[in-house]
C-alpha cells in the first residue's frame, strides 16, 4: 500500500471515538512536517520515493562510512528530479582541504541545493584541516554558493569520542557564527529513545543562548535488536539503556520497536510549551525508509488510537501493510 494517505483528521475521528482529541491533534502537528533520512545503499533497493513519500518532503541524504561522494552526488540528484527537498550530509573530516570543500558545493549548487546537514563526521583522524565544523563554517564559502539552510549536530547524550565541555564549546562557537551569518542554521539531534533527555538537553542549551530550532532525530520503526547495534555503534548510551530495562522487550529481539511514546512526550512539550515549539522531527530510517514513511503517514492521516493516559499510541496495522 502506498504511503500517500488523506489529509490529516488532526484528532477529530478519535475525539468522535471519546478518544483524547489534543493529545492527538499535537502529535499530528508534531509529525507536520517531517524529514527522513536515506542513503545510497537503500536508494539502490527503492524504484521510486514517489511511492512512499509525499512531494517535497525534506530527505536527508547520509553518507556512511564507504560511501563516495558520487554515490552521494547522485542520490542527491535524484530526489531533487523526484520532487523531493534533498539535503546531503557534509562530514568535514573527510574534507581533504578547502578545494575539496569549494567543489562540493559547487556541485551541489549546480542541482539547486540550498541546504545541508554540517557534521565534523567520525575519522578518528580527519584527512585534511577541517576538525570541526566551526571551521569549515569560517571558509565563508556556504555564503558564497548561497547556502540557505544548514544543520548542525547537536548530542543530547554527548559524544563517545568528545567531552562535554569541549561539546559545549563547540555549540557556543556554532552559535556566535550562527548569529553573524545570513544563514538560517538550526540543531539536529542524534537519535534516542529518551524525550525527556532531549527536553532536558534543549533547556539546558537555552541556558547557554541556543536560540536556534531543533529537529529531534527519532528512530523509525524497527526490531529492538538493529536499534540497539546502531545505538552502540553511534554512542547513544543513557537512552538506549531504557530498552534494556523492558524485559519482556528483551527478550524479544526481534521484536518491533514504535518511537510512539517518544513523539508522544515531544508533542504534548511542542503544543503546550513557548520553549518547544520550534521543535520538529527528524526520522533515522535505519535502511527502512519504506516502513517508516508507511507508519509516519498512516499517523498523519488519524488512522492511530491512544493508549492509557496518553503515553503512546498504536498505529492502525491495515494502513501501514
Amino acid at each position: 500500500m502506498s504511503a500517500l494517505l488523506p489529509v490529516p483528521d488532526n484528532g477529530r475521528a478519535g475525539e468522535a471515538r471519546g478518544e483524547p482529541a489534543g493529545a492527538k491533534a499535537a502529535i499530528v502537528d508534531f509529525l507536520t512536517p517531517f524529514s527522513i533520512e536515506t542513503t545510497p545503499q537503500e536508494a539502490a533497493r527503492i524504484p521510486s520515493y514517489t511511492d512512499h513519500l509525499a512531494p517535497g518532503t525534506t530527505v536527508y541524504v547520509a553518507h556512511p562510512p564507504r560511501t563516495s561522494f558520487a554515490q552521494n552526488l547522485a542520490l542527491t540528484e535524484r530526489l531533487q528530479g523526484e520532487g523531493f527537498k534533498a539535503v546531503p550530509h557534509l562530514p568535514v573530516r573527510a574534507l581533504t582541504g578547502q578545494r575539496e570543500l569549494d567543489e562540493r558545493l559547487r556541485r551541489w549548487c549546480d542541482l539547486g541545493v540550498d541546504q545541508m546537514l554540517l557534521i565534523a563526521g567520525d575519522l578518528p583522524r580527519p584527512l585534511g584541516p577541517f576538525h570541526a565544523t566551526i571551521q569549515a563554517l569560517e571558509t565563508g564559502l556556504f555564503e558564497r554558493y548561497g547556502m540557505r539552510k544548514i544543520g548542525l549536530a547537536g548530542h543530547p547524550e554527548g559524544h563517545p569520542a568528545v567531552s562535554r565541555p569541549r561539546l559545549r564549546g563547540a555549540l557556543l562557537a556554532k552559535l556566535i557564527h550562527a548569529r553573524q551569518s545570513k544563514i538560517d542554521f538550526y540543531l539536529v539531534t542524534q537519535f534516542g529513545f529518551d524525550a525527556r533527555t532531549i527536553i532536558a538537553w534543549a533547556d539546558e542549551i537555552r541556558a547557554l543562548g541556543n536560540d536556534l530550532p531543533i529537529h529531534v532525530g527519532i528512530p523509525g520503526p524497527t526490531s529492538i535488536k538493529a536499534l540497539l547495534r546502531y545505538a552502540l555503534a553511534c554512542g547513544v548510551g543513557p537512552s538506549s539503556r531504557m530498552l534494556t530495562k523492558q524485559p519482556r522487550r528483551l527478550a524479544r529481539l526481534a521484536s518491533a520497536y514504535t518511537p510512539d511514546e517518544q513523539i508522544a512526550v515531544l508533542a504534548r512539550h511542542r503544543a503546550g510549551t513557548p520553549e518547544g515549539a520550534t521543535m520538529r522531527a527528524h526520522f533515522f530510517s535505519f535502511g527502512g525508509v519504506v516502513r517508516t514513511a508507511a507508519w509516519l503517514e498512516a499517523i498523519r492521516a488519524g488512522a492511530f488510537t491512544m493508549k492509557p493516559a496518553a503515553k503512546g499510541f498504536a498505529v492502525t496495522p491495515e494502513m501501514t501493510s
